[in-house]
């Protein structure tokens, strides 16, 4: 392991991780966040040579799988203020934002949500049906980051980082939890990443569970920060493009989940904006699934 793989944020979420933090955090968020199933694809798997199955997480309350990580995050945030935090607020591309407005709305708690200048106007308004207050500032996630941080330190509500959070983390990784239940027979995991909290979260309980079960990450190559960061071990920004998946358009990897990535992700590849679009078109076609994209490329980073 190199030194970015030592970093005592990292290591406090392995080690939570270790001591069965991950089932707790289930416990949270099956409150609020379903479980979703698995779909058999005999295209897909007559394609890749072997059996696939895709997790629905579309299917998932707000359309995401932040749910899960902002629900934890919440229930978090409640033990530390003894009772329901002041607020919450979040710098997002959409999802997060969804997410932590309809998880806030249930515990009855205020959210504020940063979006970038540019944002789908639906998933603005996503966010505002969920109660959340909207302030669209800044050309991307990073920014609205940023900006969320102070106006956290602002007001005193609790701020709700969309990756790079413990708290996220183990929330997300209660998707890999059911991964693990539901396939007995796992042999390998592909995941998108965009900060890596998604990927960090699943990669953890998996390799805790089942050492020899790879973990693949893609991201799009408009936004594909974490390659260069893994291969310095350090974090770099990235000069983003505009890109079809602005769900991962995450300029810079977390200091927390980049540490993860390289510890316990065997692969990182990256996809053309080509790539999405057709495949998309494919498993809406094939599978009645809307998706943002599906892999099909070679290995750009091995660990």
């Amino acid at each position: 392991m190199t030194a970015a793989s030592h970093t005592p944020q990292a290591d406090q979420v392995a080690e939570r991780i270790a001591a069965g933090e991950a089932l707790q955090a289930r416990r949270v968020v099956a409150a609020l966040a379903r479980h979703t199933p698995l779909l058999s694809s005999r295209s897909l798997s007559e394609r890749c040579g072997g059996q696939i199955v895709l997790k629905a997480e579309n299917l998932q309350r707000t359309g995401s799988f932040k749910l899960r990580g902002a629900v934890h995050k919440i229930s978090r945030l409640e033990r530390g203020h003894d009772a329901r935090p002041p607020g919450v607020v979040a710098g997002s591309a959409g999802n997060h934002g969804q997410s932590l407005a309809y998880a806030a709305r249930a515990r009855d708690i205020p959210c504020e949500v940063f979006m970038p200048l540019e944002a789908p106007v639906a998933k603005v308004a996503a966010v505002e049906a969920f109660g959340g207050t909207v302030h669209l500032q800044g050309d991307s996630v990073d920014d609205c980051v940023a900006a969320a941080r102070a106006r956290a330190a602002e007001t005193g509500a609790g701020f709700v980082h969309p990756f790079d959070d413990a708290d996220v983390i183990l929330g997300q990784a209660t998707l890999g939890l059911e991964l693990l239940e539901d396939v007995p027979d796992l042999e390998t995991v592909v995941v998108p990443v965009g900060g890596g909290g998604l990927i960090s979260g699943i990669a953890g309980v998996v390799k805790a569970a089942r050492p020899n079960t790879r973990v693949i990450g893609v991201q799009v190559d408009a936004c594909a920060s974490f390659l260069e960061s893994l291969r310095r071990s350090a974090p770099i920004t990235f000069a983003a493009r505009a890109t079809i998946a602005d769900g991962i358009a995450v300029k810079r990897p977390g200091d927390i989940t980049l540490p993860l990535v390289e510890r316990w992700v065997d692969e990182l590849v990256v996809v053309t904006e080509e790539d999405i679009a057709d495949a998309m078109v494919w498993l809406l076609e094939r599978s009645k699934l809307v998706v943002e994209w599906r892999v099909a490329a070679r290995p750009v980073w091995r660990r």
